[in-house]
């Protein structure tokens, strides 16, 4: 006989809930309390709406202000400047700052990016950015700046960019 009782208990505890959810509470509650009147919206003639984009826009910076006409990529290892590779803000590893040309040129400049970290670009491989750039080895190691000495020149391809002339740096 007991054996019975606490099989009952377990069926029952197995069928109640072991939780009460939040929304089950949110739900007697509303069915408890009365609905509310209807709000009604008034639509009144104002130039509230026109004054608030006004003042928006004055304030707002176009878009157009921050583009600066020129993308970033990363030094290329075959010479090719791929379209996918290059973006609208440098990153720690965008080396090459490119001219976007204007009038669908077929021709443009690029040049060292010296926003980046010159000492770090130097230190991991003066090799790597002989595929670029045009330089005279430094005999000193303890370079750690680079200087723009002229820009270089991209011709467009089918998928992005050749370099047609290397840029011209030199280290201090």
């Amino acid at each position: 006989m007991p054996q019975q009782q606490r099989r009952k208990k377990e069926n029952r505890r197995r069928n109640e809930p072991m939780e009460k959810n939040k929304y089950d509470e949110i739900g007697n509650e509303q069915q408890a309390t009365p609905s509310p009147k209807p709000v009604r919206l008034e639509i009144v003639e104002s130039d509230f709406l026109t004054d608030l984009e006004q003042q928006a826009s004055v304030q707002a910076e176009p878009v157009e202000a921050e583009y600066t006409g020129k993308k970033y990529a990363i030094i290329p290892e075959d010479g090719f400047i791929r379209a996918h590779q290059l973006q609208q803000q440098p990153d720690s590893d965008s080396y090459i700052e490119v001219d976007e040309p204007t009038d669908g040129s077929n021709l443009t400049r690029y040049r060292f990016n010296l926003s980046g970290n010159h000492a770090f670009v130097i230190s991991q491989g003066i090799d790597r950015l002989e595929n670029a750039f045009a330089f005279e080895k430094p005999s000193n190691r303890m370079v750690s700046r680079v200087v723009l000495q002229g820009d270089g020149i991209l011709s467009k391809i089918n998928n992005g960019w050749k370099i047609q002339e290397k840029a011209r740096i030199d280290f201090r």
